[in-house]
């Protein structure tokens, strides 16, 4: 008679850290490639995966849970658990970020972190801009008009992560000068002397007016007559 003596081991390490919110790869390093596997966690999901391919997931607490996986070699069967502590990542409460300027670029912003329990901090950015910097707070020159993303990645002592991004819009401001006179959009008529009244529309908001109506006449009104 002969006797089968299988040589295999099941072992799967447990990611450190696993975050809530975050995702956690798990890696099946069972020697030889088991034929079949199941995982089985404690919150209800199940995956099944052959050979040593691996299992990518979140969960949505931080919460102790447990995972088990049932490796099938040929005929043969083996059955591990494993405990999972899942951390809390860091709670961004988003970032400050102070425009310096309303005149478009260059433009000058200061960004400010408010996370409390951050200890390693990622700033980038996307657009006609390269920002990257390990500072806590930090500042950035945006050289063009555009709209960027600013995204910062927090780190805290136990290695969880949290990101946010914020959307940084540099523009010079868009002035419109209308008249309720120009009835068609094309401009203002007059085969005589005429009265015709100014508007102005602003993507920002307008301190003082200077008029120059190009005939050494001149107002400060912000809806002039003339």
């Amino acid at each position: 008679n002969l006797i089968n003596a299988a040589d295999f081991k099941s072992e799967f390490p447990i990611p450190n850290p696993v975050c809530d919110l975050n995702t956690a790869q798990f890696d099946n390093k069972s020697f030889p490639a088991p034929d079949k596997t199941m995982w089985e966690f404690s919150d209800g999901y199940t995956y099944s995966t052959t050979g040593n391919d691996s299992v990518v997931r979140s969960f949505p607490s931080a919460i102790a849970y447990q995972v088990k996986i049932t490796n099938v070699f040929g005929s043969c069967s083996e059955v591990i658990t494993e405990p999972i502590q899942v951390r809390k990542s860091p709670v961004l409460n988003g970032f400050i970020s102070d425009i310096t300027t309303s005149c478009g670029s260059p433009a000058l912003v200061n960004f400010k972190d408010t996370t409390a329990s951050a200890v390693k901090w990622l700033w980038s950015t996307t657009g006609y801009a390269y920002m990257e910097t390990t500072e806590k707070n930090t500042s950035y020159t945006f050289n063009y008009d555009d709209t960027y993303y600013v995204t910062l990645k927090v780190t805290d002592t136990a290695g969880c992560t949290s990101a946010t991004t914020k959307e940084i819009k540099i523009y010079r401001p868009n002035v419109v000068i209308s008249s309720p006179e120009d009835r068609y959009g094309n401009g203002v008529v007059s085969c005589g002397p005429m009265l015709v009244h100014l508007v102005v529309t602003s993507t920002d908001s307008i301190k003082t007016y200077s008029w120059d109506f190009g005939d050494n006449a001149t107002s400060l009104a912000t809806a002039p007559g003339h």
